[in-house]
């Protein structure tokens, strides 16, 4: 596929809250990103969601791996015994 088959995609089913830009991202490192066209792009888009560290921060994939080794259950309404020991004790969920 390339970036007009998924355009086409996301146009037709889709949450049509904004007009996504005309590139079609496959992967990111570090401030990189490539399309699936294999186009190189310094990423400048942090402040607009949650990427300020970067795409794929090596200790933020450490972190997932070991908790998808351990449990990978995203239901919120059952405690997860490595977080709230370190809610307790500092106030805040634990920072990488």
């Amino acid at each position: 596929m390339n970036t007009k088959d998924y355009i086409e995609i996301e146009d037709q089913y889709g949450a049509h809250n904004y007009k996504p830009l005309s590139a079609v991202l496959s992967e990111g490192k570090g401030v990189w990103v490539w399309d699936v066209e294999g186009k190189k792009y310094l990423d400048c888009l942090s402040a607009y969601s949650a990427l300020n560290q970067g795409h794929c921060h090596p200790h933020i994939v450490k972190a997932m791996v070991d908790q998808a080794q351990k449990n990978s259950s995203d239901l919120t309404r059952l405690p997860q015994r490595q977080t709230w020991p370190v809610i307790q004790k500092t106030g805040r969920p634990h920072r990488l």
